[in-house]
């Protein structure tokens, strides 16, 4: 939510001289947070999928306790590749304000005679789309996977120690938007 505070921020509350630190604060609480929130999601279904898969080939391991220390070091890995990815922008093509100037307007009242000149303030790099790319790309792996593990085992695995009833086969697959042939099976 802090992020949210500071995508607001423009040239009237922050200076020409501190915006590009207010540029790179938007986006390393952006990713950040992300990884906090999402990463946290994933790690616990990574964990319930492990589980599932071996539950099949050893049944010892359904009384096996889900270890809580595995699940932080999912999400701390997570959080490393971000700070890998976030300071190596950071130091080779820093965020910067780029002012966009457009044509020069005419105020509704018609008796003023004064033009209006809109500006758009945002943040940009040399290479911002490269950068943006390999955030999207590493965020997306992990959107990807995560929806794949629920969906294969939330809809053609009910039954398992995990999910026990159908219940949560439904709940899965409308979360995930899974196709009308998985919710159909139920």
């Amino acid at each position: 939510m802090t992020a949210v505070f500071l995508l607001g921020l423009d040239g009237r509350f922050v200076s020409p001289i501190t915006y590009p630190t207010v540029c790179q604060a938007k986006t390393w609480l952006l990713t950040i947070g992300f990884t906090l929130s999402f990463g946290a999601m994933f790690s616990k279904v990574w964990r319930v999928h492990r589980l599932t898969t071996k539950a099949k080939s050893d049944p010892k391991v359904r009384m096996k306790k889900v270890q809580p220390w595995k699940l932080y070091s999912m999400v701390s890995g997570l959080l490393v590749i971000d700070f890998v990815i976030m300071i190596a922008w950071q130091l080779q093509d820093p965020l910067q304000r780029r002012v966009e100037l457009f044509p020069l307007e005419d105020p509704e009242d018609a008796m003023d005679d004064s033009k209006i000149r809109p500006e758009l303030e945002h943040c940009e790099s040399r290479n911002n789309n490269v950068w943006l790319a390999v955030v999207c790309a590493y965020k997306g792996l992990v959107l990807i996977e995560l929806p794949h593990k629920i969906n294969g085992y939330s809809t053609q695995h009910p039954n398992t120690t995990c999910f026990p009833s159908n219940r949560n086969k439904v709940t899965f697959g409308y979360l995930f938007n899974v196709r009308a042939s998985h919710a159909s099976s139920i």
